[in-house]
């Protein structure tokens, strides 16, 4: 329910599910002892944050994910070992014009990046925004990963934005 409110566009709403979902998760000593040290439904949460106008709200709460993952205490991230999180926090940074929280995104990718498997999705963002690789190796990337899918369009080029759309509803 709260995924279909925020695709809805019902922002307020779907926080506070997400925030619900987050408390329950924390709650759930079996899943505590199953699976220590996950972000529950924290990446969510900032977004809707930052969706609602909360930008200094939602940047703290991806920071304090980067810096769990960092630190420890979050021991899941996502396939590419937090990645995502690094990548929001620097959109997040840049479109506010905040420069530390820049520099410590910056940072944290290097790290992440470092620690991954470059040919991981997202890793290919991370190495472009780090100076590393070329746009263009990014869109060979996502080229590659466009062509495993099903019913795929056979490359996306710069500028497609039906085929980005397709894209990011099919990859999350």
């Amino acid at each position: 329910m709260a995924d279909a409110l925020r695709a809805a566009g019902e922002y307020a709403e779907a926080l506070s599910l997400f925030e619900r979902l987050d408390a329950h998760r924390k709650d759930d000593k079996a899943a505590n002892i199953l699976a220590p040290g996950t972000p529950g439904r924290q990446i969510d949460i900032a977004c809707l944050h930052w969706l609602l106008g909360c930008r200094a709200k939602a940047m703290q709460l991806m920071h304090g994910l980067a810096a769990g993952i960092l630190d420890g205490s979050i021991k899941y991230g996502d396939a590419a070992g937090g990645m995502s999180q690094g990548l929001l926090l620097y959109y997040m940074a840049v479109s506010e014009t905040q420069p530390k929280q820049m520099s410590f995104a910056l940072d944290y990718l290097r790290n992440r990046v470092e620690q991954a498997n470059a040919q991981t999705w997202p890793c290919p963002v991370a190495s472009y925004y780090l100076g590393d690789v070329a746009f263009t190796n990014v869109m060979e990337r996502v080229n590659r990963r466009i062509s495993t899918m099903p019913l795929a369009p056979a490359t996306l080029e710069v500028g497609d934005a039906n085929a980005y759309a397709w894209l990011c509803s099919t990859t999350g």
